[in-house]
């Protein structure tokens, strides 16, 4: 579950895929609305979620909102910030509701860091804040957004989070096409093909996750994003496809809407290309990266009519079975298979 405070950011990156400014003033949820969300959301037995914005730190009333998922008996609450204006009274507070926070830090120095931000300092600020919550000892995770800007420095500021910083969780991702992402170039393609799945690396799966994809969604699933005006979509990067507004409907409403369940239920049976592709149900799909709804995502290379991915014959090399050992970690960890794709 995602619940966007608002659309007001102090920075100003240039991939911002909820394209937030410094000049959104008065555009967060209110505080009644946000109160009875959460309600709702524990009625219908949701326990996750994440709070982000724009910049949530710019909600007067954000400890109020944890205080109340605290309340509400939710088991796993993330705080999505640029750390910038973290205080160490707000610190202390996400510790004791034992809130898990995540940032991002697009280089291991500061002239690219807020080139890309268009925040002079930012940096600097962002560092001091994730030095602060590592002084209480409270769980972090780092995303690395790989951009023309940061593409020939990523190995070096993942060095810097993980050996600077003490962070250890850190993520790599691509600028989506979403908001001020769609005016960003691409990273060369030659940049991602080593990092891109083969036959040699396809990553393991749960067999909760398997049967999860043969008749639904392998990301948003089960899943929300609440916006500041209170529209409500699958996917905080899709913003096409509209389910309800919990402003103007009770979420319960929402919940059985013909419309969420469409998206909920859409498998990889229903894409374009990929409903012909034998590894459909092992691969994990995101909306964002496709031109279309229903369309093929863009940094899919294979082919399966061809059989033919990333200049490899995948039907080869690749044979698929059910490994009883529970090589999978997290959704995001990949394993080389001995060229062979496996459950877990």
């Amino acid at each position: 579950m995602w619940l966007e405070l608002t659309r007001s950011c102090n920075l100003n990156c240039i991939h911002c895929y909820a394209e937030a400014t410094p000049n959104e003033g008065g555009s967060n949820l209110p505080f009644g609305d946000i109160r009875k969300v959460i309600s709702e959301l524990a009625e219908a037995g949701c326990s996750a979620i994440q709070l982000t914005g724009g910049e949530p730190l710019l909600t007067p009333y954000l400890m109020d909102i944890i205080g109340l998922l605290v309340e509400a008996g939710f088991k796993y609450i993330e705080l999505f910030s640029n750390l910038t204006l973290l205080t160490d009274d707000q610190a202390s507070v996400l510790k004791r509701y034992g809130v898990r926070v995540a940032t991002s830090i697009y280089a291991s120095e500061g002239a690219v860091h807020d080139a890309i931000t268009r925040t002079k300092g930012g940096f600097e600020k962002t560092v001091q804040g994730v030095q602060l919550l590592r002084s209480y000892g409270i769980p972090m995770r780092i995303a690395v957004i790989v951009l023309p800007l940061n593409a020939e420095r990523v190995e070096e500021t993942v060095t810097f989070v993980r050996e600077e910083l003490g962070v250890e969780h850190v993520t790599l991702g691509p600028v989506l096409p979403a908001g001020r992402g769609r005016e960003v170039p691409p990273v060369p393609p030659d940049w991602w093909r080593p990092k891109l799945t083969s036959f040699a690396t396809l990553a393991c799966i749960r067999k909760e996750d398997f049967a999860v994809r043969l008749h639904g969604h392998s990301c948003w699933y089960g899943r929300l994003c609440i916006s500041p005006n209170g529209d409500v979509f699958p996917c905080p990067f899709v913003r096409n496809w509209l389910i309800g507004n919990v402003r103007e409907q009770s979420l319960s409403t929402i919940l059985r809407s013909d419309s969420l369940l469409r998206a909920w239920g859409l498998s990889k049976d229903r894409i374009e290309v990929c409903r012909d592709c034998e590894f459909r149900y092992m691969c994990f799909d995101c909306r964002a990266k496709a031109p279309t709804l229903f369309g093929k995502p863009r940094d899919c290379t294979y082919d399966p009519y061809t059989g033919i991915g990333n200049g490899v014959r995948w039907r080869d090399q690749t044979v698929a079975k059910v490994d009883q050992t529970p090589l999978a970690v997290g959704k995001t960890t990949l394993h080389k298979g001995g060229g062979q794709a496996c459950y877990a």
